[in-house]
Order: C-alpha cells, then sequence, then structure tokens
C-alpha cells in the first residue's frame, strides 16, 4: 500500500493527463525542511545535478537559513528555494528521494520532536494554449 504523498502526487498527474488538450500545465516541485526553525533547501540545484549524474550516497551541503518573503500581492514565497520543472510521477519521488538524503538526521526526546517539520512543496501552473 502506497502512502498518502506518492498517491497525490499520482492524482496529481493523472489530471494533468485527462485535461483538455488546450491546457498546458507546468509543475515543479521544492522540497524543504524546517528544523529548529531554519528552511533548508533539500533539493538544492547542485546536489540535484550531481545526484541524478552520480549515485552517491554523500548528503553534500544544501542551502540553509532560508527566507520566507512576500510579494507585493501578498503571496508568500521561500526565497533561493530550488524549483525543478518535472513531467511524471517518478521524476518526483526522485526528487523526494535526493531530499531525504539530505534531511538533518539526529536522535529527538519525544519532546523536541515537536519542533520538527519536514513539507513537500508542489507548485502547479495551469496555462492555456
Amino acid at each position: 500500500m502506497k502512502g498518502i504523498i506518492p498517491r497525490i502526487i499520482e492524482t496529481i498527474f493523472q489530471g494533468v493527463e485527462e485535461a483538455e488538450e488546450k491546457l498546458e500545465f507546468l509543475v515543479k516541485v521544492s522540497y524543504i525542511e524546517i528544523y529548529m526553525e531554519k528552511i533548508r533547501d533539500l533539493i538544492n540545484r547542485t546536489i540535484f545535478l550531481l545526484k541524478l549524474s552520480v549515485c552517491a550516497n554523500n548528503t553534500l551541503a544544501t542551502k540553509n537559513d532560508l527566507k520566507v518573503r512576500e510579494n507585493r500581492d501578498k503571496s508568500v514565497y521561500i526565497e533561493n528555494v530550488t524549483e525543478v520543472y518535472v513531467a511524471c510521477h517518478e521524476d518526483v519521488m526522485k526528487l523526494m528521494e535526493i531530499g531525504q538524503t539530505n534531511r538533518k538526521v539526529s536522535a529527538t526526546s519525544k519532546f523536541s520532536s515537536l519542533q520538527i517539520y519536514y513539507f513537500s512543496n508542489l507548485l502547479i501552473s495551469a496555462n492555456q494554449k
């Protein structure tokens, strides 16, 4: 049985496939970690390119302490976060694997574990042809 995130990702791409032909979809993914009140980019572009071309289990440096900003239209975004365009469910899952290897891993007590949050952020835009 698959988890909720893989099922949601499959549903998104199924919707893209079943949409009217006059719609064009651009799907991009960013994957961040909020740990100890700092935002970390888990799929930094450099890491993404290196790990796709070289099968390494090494954890490389990530962008740390990213900032949340607000646009003039009052929407919020994470400044300098990596956004990768994806074409299918498998692309997203590969990015999640890469991101998982870059997570902070440490022993936590039941009290401090409340301060650890992991987010997977999918951005989808639909444009008419």
